[in-house]
């Protein structure tokens, strides 16, 4: 009825409002999820912010016992993914394909598991389920490394000039189209394509934060 509605509604409030102040703590102490998913991924998330990991995964793997859905399935495992659980993290990846066969975030996070561990034509697989799913950009990022760690630079420039041409401001994207451009003779070779290069290392060695991307530009 109304007053049930309002009421759980008021519920619902209260713990977002604790979580945008931080109050992780008191979402764990005091929310009972009444096996709701939103507010079973709340509680679950404030494990995840005071670092409670373990904690995390077993409250989510109960919630699981008492119903199945794709958003806990994929919580699960991207819990496995951040304890380095890597196949306990693709299998629940997968029973979640098998609950919803066209989701974009499974496909990607099944495709950036499988980059992971080395399975680099199974994760261009899953890359490109994802981009059938929802054509987002930042999947080419992705692909380009795959290609780069298969030591094809042609295809892997192809797909970083996809999302740098868009953003070429980005320092990653940026260190990357010179990573792989350095692989490709005729860039090196070429003086107007390698003064391209030189200048965005030099401008990468002094102006990004990373400081792992300024040794690797001052290497390169």
């Amino acid at each position: 009825d109304y007053e049930t509605s309002t009421n759980f509604e008021s519920y619902i409030n209260y713990f977002y409002s604790l979580s945008e102040n931080k109050q992780y703590q008191q979402i764990i102490n005091e929310l009972d999820d009444k096996n709701n998913i939103d507010l079973i991924i709340l509680k679950a998330n404030s494990y995840i912010n005071m670092n409670k990991i373990f904690d995390a995964k077993k409250y989510v793997e109960n919630a699981l016992n008492r119903q199945t859905h794709i958003k806990l399935l994929v919580m699960l495992g991207n819990l496995y993914y951040l304890s380095n659980e890597f196949f306990k993290a693709q299998e629940n990846y997968i029973k979640a394909v098998k609950l919803k066969e066209n989701n974009f975030t499974v496909f990607y996070n099944l495709g950036v598991l499988s980059f992971k561990l080395n399975n680099f034509d199974e994760a261009l697989e899953y890359f490109q389920k994802a981009f059938s799913v929802e054509a987002k950009r930042e999947i080419y990022f992705y692909i380009s490394k795959i290609y780069f760690s298969k030591k094809d630079y042609l295809s892997a420039k192809q797909n970083i000039m996809k999302i740098f041409a868009a953003e070429y401001s980005n320092i990653e994207y940026k260190w990357w189209f010179c990573k792989i451009s350095s692989k490709i003779k005729q860039d090196t070779d070429d003086p107007a394509r390698k003064k391209i290069i030189i200048d965005y290392l030099e401008e990468l060695k002094l102006n990004s934060t990373d400081r792992n991307i300024a040794y690797e530009a001052a290497l390169l």
